[in-house]
């Protein structure tokens, strides 16, 4: 059976006390955003394919692994890395 192409779920690094309806701007911020990516989360599946694929979701341990790849590589300076780069440092 292959593995499916979209993790089931995803996690977004958050705060405590979020919620759409504060009276603090940023709690009321980060609670709008938990709640509309609620919503579309199972809709985007088929959206990020081909050049929208860099927004797709890295698993945490696969992240890990590319950090820890990506460190002994030669470099310098500040790098952004994508889901395509992250792929090619731990493949799943």
């Amino acid at each position: 059976m292959a593995a499916p192409l979209w993790p089931p779920h995803f996690q977004l690094l958050s705060s405590v006390g979020v919620s759409p309806s504060s009276r603090s701007f940023y709690l009321r911020t980060k609670g709008e955003l938990e709640q509309e990516l609620q919503a579309i989360w199972p809709k985007l599946t088929p959206i990020l394919a081909g050049g929208a694929r860099k927004y797709r979701g890295v698993k945490v341990a696969q992240l890990g692994e590319a950090f820890s790849a990506n460190v002994f590589k030669t470099g310098s300076g500040e790098e952004a890395l994508e889901w395509d780069d992250f792929q090619a440092l731990a493949p799943a």
